[in-house]
Protein backbone atom coordinates (compact mmCIF):
# COMPACT_ATOMS: atom_id res chain seq x y z
CA UNK A 1 0.00 0.00 0.00
CA UNK A 2 1.23 3.36 -0.89
CA UNK A 3 0.01 7.19 0.19
CA UNK A 4 2.25 9.35 -1.66
CA UNK A 5 2.31 13.53 -1.52
CA UNK A 6 3.68 15.67 -4.39
CA UNK A 7 4.01 19.15 -2.66
CA UNK A 8 7.31 20.14 -1.90
CA UNK A 9 6.87 19.43 2.13
CA UNK A 10 5.12 16.28 1.37
CA UNK A 11 6.12 12.85 2.06
CA UNK A 12 6.56 9.84 0.17
CA UNK A 13 4.72 6.84 2.00
CA UNK A 14 5.11 3.01 1.01
CA UNK A 15 3.76 0.54 3.22
CA UNK A 16 5.38 -2.40 1.14
CA UNK A 17 6.66 -2.79 -2.30
CA UNK A 18 8.08 -6.16 -3.60
CA UNK A 19 8.66 -7.67 -7.12
CA UNK A 20 8.85 -10.88 -8.13
CA UNK A 21 10.92 -12.55 -10.75
CA UNK A 22 11.69 -9.32 -12.66
CA UNK A 23 14.21 -9.83 -15.29
CA UNK A 24 15.93 -7.44 -17.24
CA UNK A 25 18.69 -8.01 -20.45
CA UNK A 26 20.63 -5.77 -22.18
CA UNK A 27 22.21 -7.09 -25.75
CA UNK A 28 24.82 -5.24 -27.97
CA UNK A 29 26.28 -6.77 -30.40
CA UNK A 30 29.27 -6.54 -33.03
CA UNK A 31 30.34 -2.90 -31.18
CA UNK A 32 27.10 -1.51 -31.71
CA UNK A 33 24.66 0.28 -29.11
CA UNK A 34 22.85 -1.92 -26.66
CA UNK A 35 19.11 -2.38 -26.45
CA UNK A 36 19.12 -0.02 -23.07
CA UNK A 37 21.18 2.66 -25.17
CA UNK A 38 18.54 2.66 -28.21
CA UNK A 39 15.71 2.65 -25.09
CA UNK A 40 17.18 5.47 -23.27
CA UNK A 41 17.80 7.71 -26.44
CA UNK A 42 14.20 7.34 -27.31
CA UNK A 43 12.72 8.12 -23.86
CA UNK A 44 11.27 12.13 -24.17
CA UNK A 45 13.09 14.68 -22.63
CA UNK A 46 11.66 16.31 -19.79
CA UNK A 47 12.17 20.33 -19.27
CA UNK A 48 14.25 21.24 -15.98
CA UNK A 49 11.71 21.90 -13.30
CA UNK A 50 11.92 24.49 -11.02
CA UNK A 51 14.17 23.87 -7.98
CA UNK A 52 12.05 22.15 -5.18
CA UNK A 53 12.86 20.64 -1.72
CA UNK A 54 12.61 16.83 -1.66
CA UNK A 55 9.79 15.30 -0.15
CA UNK A 56 10.55 13.08 3.28
CA UNK A 57 10.39 9.48 3.06
CA UNK A 58 8.51 6.75 4.85
CA UNK A 59 9.05 3.48 3.67
CA UNK A 60 8.79 0.49 5.47
CA UNK A 61 9.69 -2.66 3.51
CA UNK A 62 10.92 -2.86 -0.09
CA UNK A 63 11.92 -6.35 -1.72
CA UNK A 64 13.15 -8.12 -4.88
CA UNK A 65 12.71 -11.95 -5.47
CA UNK A 66 13.85 -14.29 -8.38
CA UNK A 67 15.54 -11.51 -9.84
CA UNK A 68 17.66 -11.81 -12.95
CA UNK A 69 20.37 -9.60 -15.16
CA UNK A 70 21.78 -10.81 -18.27
CA UNK A 71 24.28 -8.72 -20.30
CA UNK A 72 25.91 -9.94 -23.12
CA UNK A 73 28.51 -7.95 -25.07
CA UNK A 74 29.77 -9.04 -29.04
CA UNK A 75 33.37 -7.15 -29.76
CA UNK A 76 34.18 -6.58 -33.94
CA UNK A 77 36.05 -9.84 -33.96
CA UNK A 78 32.45 -11.75 -32.54
CA UNK A 79 33.95 -12.41 -29.42
CA UNK A 80 31.55 -12.85 -26.79
CA UNK A 81 30.86 -12.06 -23.30
CA UNK A 82 28.24 -13.22 -21.59
CA UNK A 83 27.26 -12.05 -17.81
CA UNK A 84 24.23 -13.44 -15.87
CA UNK A 85 22.78 -12.53 -12.25
CA UNK A 86 20.32 -15.03 -11.11
CA UNK A 87 18.68 -15.67 -7.93
CA UNK A 88 18.09 -12.16 -7.02
CA UNK A 89 17.13 -11.12 -3.57
CA UNK A 90 16.96 -7.45 -2.04
CA UNK A 91 15.60 -6.34 0.88
CA UNK A 92 15.64 -2.68 1.95
CA UNK A 93 14.13 -2.12 6.02
CA UNK A 94 12.91 0.98 6.52
CA UNK A 95 13.92 3.55 4.75
CA UNK A 96 12.95 7.00 6.86
CA UNK A 97 14.93 10.42 6.42
CA UNK A 98 16.91 10.97 9.13
CA UNK A 99 16.42 7.07 10.58
CA UNK A 100 19.35 4.16 9.92
CA UNK A 101 18.15 2.08 7.13
CA UNK A 102 19.66 -1.40 6.33
CA UNK A 103 19.94 -3.03 2.69
CA UNK A 104 20.49 -6.77 2.30
CA UNK A 105 21.59 -8.48 -1.03
CA UNK A 106 22.05 -11.83 -2.28
CA UNK A 107 22.60 -13.04 -6.11
CA UNK A 108 24.12 -16.11 -8.35
CA UNK A 109 27.09 -14.46 -10.79
CA UNK A 110 27.96 -16.19 -13.32
CA UNK A 111 30.35 -14.96 -16.82
CA UNK A 112 31.49 -16.46 -19.84
CA UNK A 113 33.77 -15.70 -22.74
CA UNK A 114 34.73 -17.12 -26.05
CA UNK A 115 35.19 -18.45 -28.66
CA UNK A 116 39.07 -19.21 -29.33
CA UNK A 117 41.47 -19.94 -26.71
CA UNK A 118 40.91 -17.06 -24.70
CA UNK A 119 36.56 -19.58 -23.53
CA UNK A 120 36.06 -19.34 -19.98
CA UNK A 121 33.58 -19.44 -17.50
CA UNK A 122 33.53 -18.75 -13.48
CA UNK A 123 30.57 -18.71 -11.26
CA UNK A 124 29.99 -17.40 -8.14
CA UNK A 125 27.61 -15.43 -5.36
CA UNK A 126 27.44 -11.82 -4.38
CA UNK A 127 26.46 -11.12 -1.05
CA UNK A 128 25.78 -7.54 0.75
CA UNK A 129 24.85 -6.17 4.05
CA UNK A 130 24.70 -2.14 3.51
CA UNK A 131 23.17 0.12 6.60
CA UNK A 132 23.05 4.22 5.50
CA UNK A 133 21.40 7.04 7.23
CA UNK A 134 19.80 9.56 4.64
CA UNK A 135 19.08 13.23 5.50
CA UNK A 136 15.95 15.44 5.00
CA UNK A 137 17.16 16.82 1.92
CA UNK A 138 17.95 13.33 0.80
CA UNK A 139 21.91 13.58 1.03
CA UNK A 140 23.82 10.21 2.28
CA UNK A 141 24.47 11.09 6.06
CA UNK A 142 26.68 8.26 6.45
CA UNK A 143 27.34 4.58 5.42
CA UNK A 144 28.34 1.05 6.61
CA UNK A 145 28.65 -1.74 4.23
CA UNK A 146 30.47 -5.21 4.00
CA UNK A 147 29.89 -6.74 0.34
CA UNK A 148 31.60 -9.96 -0.63
CA UNK A 149 31.70 -12.14 -4.20
CA UNK A 150 33.12 -15.33 -4.10
CA UNK A 151 33.64 -17.70 -7.22
CA UNK A 152 33.25 -20.63 -6.93
CA UNK A 153 33.82 -22.75 -10.40
CA UNK A 154 36.06 -21.50 -12.96
CA UNK A 155 37.02 -23.20 -16.69
CA UNK A 156 38.94 -22.97 -19.43
CA UNK A 157 40.74 -19.85 -19.66
CA UNK A 158 39.27 -18.59 -16.59
CA UNK A 159 39.98 -21.81 -14.21
CA UNK A 160 42.64 -20.19 -11.84
CA UNK A 161 40.03 -17.90 -10.72
CA UNK A 162 38.29 -20.72 -8.62
CA UNK A 163 38.08 -19.90 -5.06
CA UNK A 164 38.70 -16.52 -5.93
CA UNK A 165 36.60 -13.71 -3.14
CA UNK A 166 36.64 -9.83 -3.50
CA UNK A 167 35.32 -8.40 -0.04
CA UNK A 168 34.32 -4.56 -0.19
CA UNK A 169 33.96 -2.58 3.25
CA UNK A 170 33.22 0.90 3.63
CA UNK A 171 32.92 2.97 6.72
CA UNK A 172 31.33 6.83 5.90
CA UNK A 173 30.17 9.18 8.32
CA UNK A 174 29.46 12.78 7.88
CA UNK A 175 33.05 14.49 7.49
CA UNK A 176 35.33 11.73 7.42
CA UNK A 177 35.95 8.28 5.26
CA UNK A 178 37.05 5.85 7.97
CA UNK A 179 38.04 3.09 5.50
CA UNK A 180 37.39 1.86 2.33
CA UNK A 181 38.95 -1.20 1.68
CA UNK A 182 38.56 -3.74 -1.52
CA UNK A 183 40.73 -7.15 -0.27
CA UNK A 184 40.84 -10.25 -2.61
CA UNK A 185 41.89 -13.47 -1.70
CA UNK A 186 42.36 -17.42 -2.52
CA UNK A 187 42.23 -20.14 -0.42
CA UNK A 188 43.10 -17.95 2.62
CA UNK A 189 46.02 -16.37 0.71
CA UNK A 190 45.81 -12.78 0.26
CA UNK A 191 46.16 -11.66 -3.04
CA UNK A 192 46.09 -7.74 -2.45
CA UNK A 193 44.50 -4.95 -1.67
CA UNK A 194 42.97 -1.40 -2.40
CA UNK A 195 42.34 1.34 0.68
CA UNK A 196 40.96 4.96 0.99
CA UNK A 197 40.94 7.01 3.64
CA UNK A 198 40.25 10.55 4.25
CA UNK A 199 38.00 13.68 4.83
CA UNK A 200 34.24 13.85 3.09
CA UNK A 201 32.50 16.99 2.95
CA UNK A 202 29.56 15.89 0.40
CA UNK A 203 27.99 19.50 0.65
CA UNK A 204 30.65 21.64 -0.62
CA UNK A 205 31.73 19.52 -2.03
CA UNK A 206 35.36 19.07 -0.41
CA UNK A 207 37.67 15.88 0.17
CA UNK A 208 40.88 15.08 0.88
CA UNK A 209 41.72 11.18 0.46
CA UNK A 210 44.60 9.04 0.53
CA UNK A 211 45.09 5.81 -1.52
CA UNK A 212 46.67 2.87 -1.11
CA UNK A 213 47.18 -0.42 -3.77
CA UNK A 214 49.34 -3.32 -2.18
CA UNK A 215 50.68 -5.69 -4.18
CA UNK A 216 47.32 -6.56 -6.56
CA UNK A 217 48.36 -10.09 -8.09
CA UNK A 218 48.03 -11.42 -11.45
CA UNK A 219 44.99 -13.12 -10.83
CA UNK A 220 42.80 -10.32 -9.60
CA UNK A 221 44.60 -7.87 -12.80
CA UNK A 222 43.61 -11.13 -15.20
CA UNK A 223 39.87 -10.99 -13.91
CA UNK A 224 39.64 -7.57 -14.64
CA UNK A 225 41.35 -7.99 -17.99
CA UNK A 226 39.14 -11.34 -18.74
CA UNK A 227 36.37 -9.08 -20.43
CA UNK A 228 38.78 -7.55 -22.99
CA UNK A 229 40.38 -11.34 -23.54
CA UNK A 230 43.81 -9.84 -22.74
CA UNK A 231 45.84 -12.11 -20.40
CA UNK A 232 47.97 -9.99 -18.06
CA UNK A 233 50.83 -12.84 -16.92
CA UNK A 234 52.00 -12.97 -13.69
CA UNK A 235 52.89 -9.81 -12.32
CA UNK A 236 51.72 -7.76 -9.70
CA UNK A 237 50.37 -4.18 -8.95
CA UNK A 238 50.67 -1.96 -6.07
CA UNK A 239 50.12 2.33 -6.06
CA UNK A 240 50.16 4.82 -3.27
CA UNK A 241 49.17 9.02 -3.70
CA UNK A 242 46.53 11.58 -2.55
CA UNK A 243 43.32 13.14 -3.93
CA UNK A 244 42.34 16.50 -2.96
CA UNK A 245 39.06 18.44 -4.03
CA UNK A 246 39.08 21.72 -2.26
CA UNK A 247 37.51 25.17 -2.66
CA UNK A 248 34.42 24.03 -3.04
CA UNK A 249 35.34 21.81 -6.12
CA UNK A 250 36.78 24.38 -7.76
CA UNK A 251 40.37 23.40 -7.44
CA UNK A 252 41.89 19.11 -7.82
CA UNK A 253 45.14 17.93 -6.85
CA UNK A 254 46.39 14.81 -7.65
CA UNK A 255 49.26 13.21 -6.88
CA UNK A 256 50.75 9.72 -6.40
CA UNK A 257 52.89 6.46 -8.00
CA UNK A 258 52.06 3.34 -9.91
CA UNK A 259 54.24 0.18 -9.93
CA UNK A 260 54.00 -2.84 -12.29
CA UNK A 261 56.50 -5.69 -11.71
CA UNK A 262 56.55 -8.56 -13.90
CA UNK A 263 53.76 -7.31 -16.04
CA UNK A 264 53.23 -8.52 -19.48
CA UNK A 265 50.26 -9.42 -21.70
CA UNK A 266 49.37 -11.85 -23.77
CA UNK A 267 46.76 -12.54 -26.46
CA UNK A 268 45.90 -15.77 -28.89
CA UNK A 269 48.97 -14.69 -30.94
CA UNK A 270 51.41 -15.17 -28.10
CA UNK A 271 52.59 -13.02 -25.26
CA UNK A 272 55.21 -10.02 -24.89
CA UNK A 273 57.96 -10.36 -22.47
CA UNK A 274 57.81 -9.12 -18.98
CA UNK A 275 58.48 -5.36 -17.88
CA UNK A 276 58.76 -3.33 -14.21
CA UNK A 277 56.43 -0.33 -15.45
CA UNK A 278 56.48 2.53 -12.91
CA UNK A 279 54.62 6.13 -13.31
CA UNK A 280 54.89 9.10 -10.63
CA UNK A 281 52.52 12.31 -11.49
CA UNK A 282 51.50 15.40 -9.89
CA UNK A 283 48.94 17.47 -11.08
CA UNK A 284 46.24 20.48 -10.52
CA UNK A 285 43.39 21.33 -12.35
CA UNK A 286 41.97 24.62 -10.88
CA UNK A 287 38.38 25.57 -12.70
CA UNK A 288 38.41 29.04 -11.65
CA UNK A 289 41.62 29.89 -13.53
CA UNK A 290 40.94 27.42 -16.42
CA UNK A 291 44.30 25.69 -15.97
CA UNK A 292 46.14 22.55 -15.82
CA UNK A 293 49.39 22.35 -14.22
CA UNK A 294 51.57 19.16 -14.68
CA UNK A 295 54.91 18.98 -12.43
CA UNK A 296 55.40 15.82 -12.48
CA UNK A 297 54.70 13.46 -15.37
CA UNK A 298 57.24 10.71 -15.13
CA UNK A 299 57.01 7.25 -16.71
CA UNK A 300 59.70 4.32 -17.13
CA UNK A 301 59.93 0.34 -18.45
CA UNK A 302 62.55 -1.90 -18.12
CA UNK A 303 62.95 -5.81 -19.36
CA UNK A 304 65.66 -7.53 -17.78
CA UNK A 305 67.29 -4.75 -16.06
CA UNK A 306 67.86 -2.89 -19.16
CA UNK A 307 65.67 0.51 -19.79
CA UNK A 308 63.42 0.31 -22.80
CA UNK A 309 61.04 3.34 -22.57
CA UNK A 310 61.13 6.21 -20.62
CA UNK A 311 59.20 9.85 -20.43
CA UNK A 312 59.64 13.01 -18.30
CA UNK A 313 59.04 16.98 -17.98
CA UNK A 314 61.92 19.24 -17.92
CA UNK A 315 59.96 22.13 -16.53
CA UNK A 316 56.31 22.09 -14.67
CA UNK A 317 53.88 22.05 -17.69
CA UNK A 318 50.91 24.65 -17.54
CA UNK A 319 47.75 24.76 -19.58
CA UNK A 320 45.68 27.21 -19.98
CA UNK A 321 42.58 27.59 -21.96
CA UNK A 322 41.44 31.02 -20.76
CA UNK A 323 44.23 33.51 -20.16
CA UNK A 324 48.31 32.50 -19.95
CA UNK A 325 49.02 32.63 -16.44
CA UNK A 326 52.35 34.63 -15.17
CA UNK A 327 55.52 32.81 -13.83
CA UNK A 328 55.55 29.20 -16.28
CA UNK A 329 58.42 28.88 -18.70
CA UNK A 330 58.07 26.54 -21.81
CA UNK A 331 57.75 22.75 -20.79
CA UNK A 332 59.12 19.73 -23.03
CA UNK A 333 58.31 16.08 -22.33
CA UNK A 334 60.44 13.85 -23.61
CA UNK A 335 59.47 9.97 -24.64
CA UNK A 336 62.34 7.86 -25.52
CA UNK A 337 61.87 3.91 -26.76
CA UNK A 338 65.24 1.94 -26.72
CA UNK A 339 65.57 -1.27 -27.95
CA UNK A 340 61.80 -2.66 -28.04
CA UNK A 341 61.63 -6.14 -29.74
CA UNK A 342 58.92 -6.11 -32.28
CA UNK A 343 58.12 -9.37 -31.02
CA UNK A 344 56.85 -7.63 -28.07
CA UNK A 345 54.59 -5.73 -30.53
CA UNK A 346 53.30 -8.44 -32.81
CA UNK A 347 50.57 -10.05 -30.85
CA UNK A 348 48.59 -7.24 -30.92
CA UNK A 349 49.03 -6.89 -34.76
CA UNK A 350 47.63 -9.49 -37.48
CA UNK A 351 50.89 -10.46 -38.75
CA UNK A 352 52.41 -14.05 -38.47
CA UNK A 353 55.57 -13.03 -36.84
CA UNK A 354 57.73 -9.62 -36.69
CA UNK A 355 61.50 -9.76 -35.68
CA UNK A 356 63.84 -6.84 -35.21
CA UNK A 357 64.21 -4.10 -32.65
CA UNK A 358 62.45 -0.28 -33.06
CA UNK A 359 64.00 2.91 -31.05
CA UNK A 360 62.10 6.19 -31.08
CA UNK A 361 62.09 9.42 -29.36
CA UNK A 362 59.11 12.15 -29.39
CA UNK A 363 59.11 15.79 -27.49
CA UNK A 364 55.74 17.93 -27.06
CA UNK A 365 57.00 21.15 -26.35
CA UNK A 366 54.11 23.12 -24.99
CA UNK A 367 54.68 27.25 -25.01
CA UNK A 368 52.30 30.40 -24.01
CA UNK A 369 50.47 27.72 -21.18
CA UNK A 370 49.53 25.68 -23.91
CA UNK A 371 48.00 27.99 -26.61
CA UNK A 372 50.99 26.73 -28.89
CA UNK A 373 52.21 23.19 -28.38
CA UNK A 374 54.88 21.66 -30.98
CA UNK A 375 55.53 18.25 -31.22
CA UNK A 376 57.88 15.68 -33.37
CA UNK A 377 58.82 12.13 -33.55
CA UNK A 378 61.02 9.78 -35.28
CA UNK A 379 60.89 5.98 -35.19
CA UNK A 380 62.55 3.00 -36.89
CA UNK A 381 65.28 0.33 -36.98
CA UNK A 382 66.48 -2.19 -39.31
CA UNK A 383 67.36 -5.89 -39.84
CA UNK A 384 63.34 -6.47 -39.70
CA UNK A 385 61.96 -9.59 -40.80
CA UNK A 386 57.68 -9.48 -40.95
CA UNK A 387 55.49 -12.88 -41.96
CA UNK A 388 52.15 -11.99 -43.06
CA UNK A 389 49.43 -13.47 -45.78
CA UNK A 390 51.74 -17.02 -45.82
CA UNK A 391 54.70 -14.68 -47.19
CA UNK A 392 58.24 -13.42 -45.37
CA UNK A 393 59.47 -9.74 -45.81
CA UNK A 394 63.29 -10.19 -44.34
CA UNK A 395 65.67 -7.37 -44.34
CA UNK A 396 63.30 -4.12 -44.03
CA UNK A 397 64.67 -1.22 -42.83
CA UNK A 398 62.58 1.90 -41.86
CA UNK A 399 62.56 5.40 -40.69
CA UNK A 400 59.93 7.48 -40.28
CA UNK A 401 59.32 11.22 -38.66
CA UNK A 402 56.68 13.72 -38.04
CA UNK A 403 56.86 17.09 -36.61
CA UNK A 404 53.83 19.23 -36.43
CA UNK A 405 51.85 22.09 -34.38
CA UNK A 406 48.82 23.18 -32.43
CA UNK A 407 48.06 26.49 -31.84
CA UNK A 408 45.28 28.35 -29.64
CA UNK A 409 43.07 25.14 -29.35
CA UNK A 410 41.69 25.34 -32.79
CA UNK A 411 44.67 25.03 -35.23
CA UNK A 412 46.33 22.01 -35.87
CA UNK A 413 49.33 21.42 -38.72
CA UNK A 414 51.03 18.40 -39.46
CA UNK A 415 54.38 20.36 -41.11
CA UNK A 416 56.12 17.54 -42.17
CA UNK A 417 55.86 13.66 -42.28
CA UNK A 418 58.01 11.17 -44.24
CA UNK A 419 58.61 7.55 -44.41
CA UNK A 420 61.22 5.25 -46.17
CA UNK A 421 60.80 1.64 -46.37
CA UNK A 422 63.75 -0.02 -47.72
CA UNK A 423 65.10 -4.10 -48.35
CA UNK A 424 68.23 -5.18 -48.36
CA UNK A 425 69.93 -2.16 -48.75
CA UNK A 426 67.21 -0.84 -52.17
CA UNK A 427 64.69 1.72 -51.41
CA UNK A 428 60.80 0.34 -51.57
CA UNK A 429 58.98 3.14 -50.85
CA UNK A 430 59.03 6.71 -49.57
CA UNK A 431 55.93 9.03 -48.54
CA UNK A 432 55.96 12.58 -47.64
CA UNK A 433 52.94 14.32 -46.34
CA UNK A 434 51.72 17.61 -45.28
CA UNK A 435 48.35 18.74 -43.46
CA UNK A 436 46.35 21.76 -41.35
CA UNK A 437 43.17 21.18 -39.57
CA UNK A 438 41.12 24.25 -38.12
CA UNK A 439 39.37 22.40 -35.33
CA UNK A 440 36.68 25.33 -35.21
CA UNK A 441 34.79 25.48 -38.68
CA UNK A 442 36.33 22.03 -39.76
CA UNK A 443 37.57 23.37 -42.41
CA UNK A 444 41.43 21.70 -43.38
CA UNK A 445 43.39 19.84 -46.26
CA UNK A 446 45.89 17.38 -46.36
CA UNK A 447 48.77 16.23 -49.17
CA UNK A 448 50.73 12.95 -49.53
CA UNK A 449 53.72 12.60 -52.46
CA UNK A 450 54.61 8.77 -52.52
CA UNK A 451 56.69 6.99 -54.67
CA UNK A 452 57.64 3.41 -54.92
CA UNK A 453 59.92 1.06 -56.71
CA UNK A 454 57.74 -1.28 -58.60
CA UNK A 455 60.05 -4.43 -59.46
CA UNK A 456 61.24 -4.57 -55.83
CA UNK A 457 57.48 -4.51 -54.34
CA UNK A 458 56.00 -6.57 -57.08
CA UNK A 459 58.61 -9.23 -55.94
CA UNK A 460 57.28 -8.37 -52.01
CA UNK A 461 53.42 -8.70 -53.62
CA UNK A 462 53.02 -10.38 -56.47
CA UNK A 463 50.27 -9.12 -59.14
CA UNK A 464 49.36 -12.17 -61.90
CA UNK A 465 50.30 -11.37 -65.51
CA UNK A 466 52.42 -8.27 -63.84
CA UNK A 467 56.61 -8.41 -64.18
CA UNK A 468 58.71 -5.70 -64.84
CA UNK A 469 62.41 -5.12 -65.05
CA UNK A 470 62.49 -1.38 -64.05
CA UNK A 471 59.58 1.63 -63.43
CA UNK A 472 58.52 3.61 -60.75
CA UNK A 473 55.25 4.83 -59.67
CA UNK A 474 55.20 8.59 -57.97
CA UNK A 475 51.49 9.54 -56.77
CA UNK A 476 50.62 13.58 -55.34
CA UNK A 477 46.75 13.11 -53.93
CA UNK A 478 45.49 15.91 -52.23
CA UNK A 479 42.43 16.66 -50.34
CA UNK A 480 40.78 19.25 -48.74
CA UNK A 481 37.59 20.96 -47.26
CA UNK A 482 36.82 24.51 -48.06
CA UNK A 483 33.70 27.22 -47.29
CA UNK A 484 33.13 26.30 -51.24
CA UNK A 485 33.32 22.15 -50.17
CA UNK A 486 35.86 19.12 -50.64
CA UNK A 487 38.38 18.90 -53.05
CA UNK A 488 40.30 15.95 -54.50
CA UNK A 489 43.14 15.86 -56.83
CA UNK A 490 45.18 12.90 -58.01
CA UNK A 491 48.06 12.85 -60.01
CA UNK A 492 49.90 9.37 -61.21
CA UNK A 493 53.35 9.33 -63.00
CA UNK A 494 54.39 5.50 -64.44
CA UNK A 495 57.80 6.24 -65.42
CA UNK A 496 60.52 3.76 -67.41
CA UNK A 497 57.77 0.73 -67.14
CA UNK A 498 59.87 -1.92 -68.80
CA UNK A 499 59.09 -5.15 -68.82
CA UNK A 500 55.16 -7.36 -69.33
CA UNK A 501 51.99 -6.29 -68.49
CA UNK A 502 48.88 -8.46 -68.94
CA UNK A 503 49.93 -9.63 -72.17
CA UNK A 504 51.84 -6.42 -73.30
CA UNK A 505 55.18 -5.79 -73.71
CA UNK A 506 56.44 -2.46 -72.39
CA UNK A 507 60.33 -0.66 -72.87
CA UNK A 508 60.56 2.90 -71.23
CA UNK A 509 56.96 3.37 -71.05
CA UNK A 510 55.59 6.18 -69.33
CA UNK A 511 51.97 7.08 -68.67
CA UNK A 512 49.83 9.65 -66.63
CA UNK A 513 46.61 10.12 -64.65
CA UNK A 514 45.17 13.11 -63.15
CA UNK A 515 42.29 13.82 -61.83
CA UNK A 516 40.52 16.39 -59.98
CA UNK A 517 36.74 16.07 -57.87
CA UNK A 518 35.03 18.77 -56.12
CA UNK A 519 31.82 18.76 -54.83
CA UNK A 520 30.33 22.17 -54.55
CA UNK A 521 26.49 23.77 -53.81
CA UNK A 522 24.20 20.49 -54.56
CA UNK A 523 26.52 19.46 -57.45
CA UNK A 524 29.91 16.72 -57.96
CA UNK A 525 31.97 18.75 -60.59
CA UNK A 526 34.70 16.56 -62.24
CA UNK A 527 36.96 19.27 -63.27
CA UNK A 528 39.36 16.85 -64.95
CA UNK A 529 40.10 13.15 -65.84
CA UNK A 530 43.38 13.37 -67.88
CA UNK A 531 45.25 10.37 -69.54
CA UNK A 532 48.61 10.37 -71.43
CA UNK A 533 50.68 7.91 -72.73
CA UNK A 534 54.34 7.93 -74.33
CA UNK A 535 56.69 5.43 -75.91
CA UNK A 536 60.30 6.82 -75.87
CA UNK A 537 60.83 10.34 -77.07
CA UNK A 538 57.58 10.51 -79.01
CA UNK A 539 54.70 11.95 -76.84
CA UNK A 540 51.30 10.10 -77.45
CA UNK A 541 48.81 12.53 -76.90
CA UNK A 542 46.01 12.53 -74.21
CA UNK A 543 42.47 11.35 -73.12
CA UNK A 544 40.33 14.12 -71.32
CA UNK A 545 37.20 14.00 -69.53
CA UNK A 546 34.94 16.54 -67.71
CA UNK A 547 31.71 17.04 -66.29
CA UNK A 548 29.32 17.35 -63.62
CA UNK A 549 25.87 15.82 -61.80
CA UNK A 550 23.54 17.14 -59.59
CA UNK A 551 22.07 14.07 -57.75
CA UNK A 552 18.90 16.09 -56.71
CA UNK A 553 18.08 17.11 -59.78
CA UNK A 554 19.17 13.66 -61.40
CA UNK A 555 20.94 15.44 -64.04
CA UNK A 556 24.39 15.98 -65.51
CA UNK A 557 26.59 16.20 -68.52
CA UNK A 558 30.40 14.89 -69.47
CA UNK A 559 32.57 16.27 -72.30
CA UNK A 560 35.14 13.17 -73.83
CA UNK A 561 37.97 14.87 -75.60
CA UNK A 562 40.90 12.80 -77.92
CA UNK A 563 43.57 15.41 -78.09
CA UNK A 564 46.50 13.95 -80.69
CA UNK A 565 45.97 10.48 -79.33
CA UNK A 566 48.90 8.54 -81.71
CA UNK A 567 50.99 5.70 -81.98
CA UNK A 568 53.42 6.70 -79.30
CA UNK A 569 50.34 6.14 -76.63
CA UNK A 570 48.67 3.26 -78.50
CA UNK A 571 51.47 1.36 -80.49
CA UNK A 572 52.88 -0.85 -77.28
CA UNK A 573 49.28 -0.99 -76.11
CA UNK A 574 47.71 -2.84 -79.79
CA UNK A 575 50.70 -4.61 -80.45
CA UNK A 576 49.35 -7.82 -79.40
CA UNK A 577 46.38 -7.60 -81.61
CA UNK A 578 48.32 -6.94 -84.43
CA UNK A 579 51.37 -9.19 -84.55
CA UNK A 580 53.30 -9.95 -86.48
CA UNK A 581 52.38 -6.33 -88.02
CA UNK A 582 52.77 -3.41 -86.29
CA UNK A 583 51.46 0.12 -85.62
CA UNK A 584 53.92 2.69 -87.49
CA UNK A 585 51.66 6.14 -87.24
CA UNK A 586 47.75 7.04 -86.46
CA UNK A 587 46.55 10.19 -84.88
CA UNK A 588 43.48 10.72 -83.25
CA UNK A 589 41.44 13.56 -82.30
CA UNK A 590 37.67 14.17 -81.53
CA UNK A 591 35.32 15.36 -78.79
CA UNK A 592 31.98 13.88 -77.49
CA UNK A 593 29.62 15.11 -75.27
CA UNK A 594 26.59 13.97 -73.29
CA UNK A 595 23.58 15.23 -71.21
CA UNK A 596 21.36 13.21 -68.76
CA UNK A 597 18.44 13.85 -66.98
CA UNK A 598 16.38 10.60 -64.79
CA UNK A 599 13.82 12.25 -63.94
Amino acid sequence: SSDVCSSDLGTIKVDELTLESPVVSVISRKGGPSNLEAWMKAMPRSAPSRKQRPPGLAIGHVGIKGGALRMESEDDSGRLVKVSVGGLGLDLDRLVSNVPSRVKLQAAVEMESGPGAASGRVAGRLDGDVSFTLKGDLGVDSIGSAIRIAVAEGSGSMERFKGLAAAFEVGLGPTVLTNALLRFTQGGASLGEARVRGQVNLAEPELRLAYDVTGLDSRVLALVAAASGLDVGNGSVSASGRVDLLNSGSLLVMEGKLNGTNISAGTIRGRTRPADVNFLHRVTVNRNLRSVICEQLDLGASQGGRVVLSGALDNGLNISWDKTAAGFRDSTYTVKASGLRLEDLAVFLPVESLGGVLDADAKVKVEDAGRTCSFSASFGGDGWKVAFGGRTFPSLALQASVQGRLRDFNMANIDALDLKLRMAGSSLASVSAIADWRMGDGYGGAQMDAELALPAVLGLVPVEGVALRSGRLKTVISAGIRPTGPVVDVMAYWNDITGRVVGIDLDGYDATLSVSVAHSGRAYEVRKVSVTGQSGTLAGGTIEAFGSFNPESMSGSLTLNLLGLNQGALGPLVSPMLAPSRLVSVQLNGSAKAEVDLK
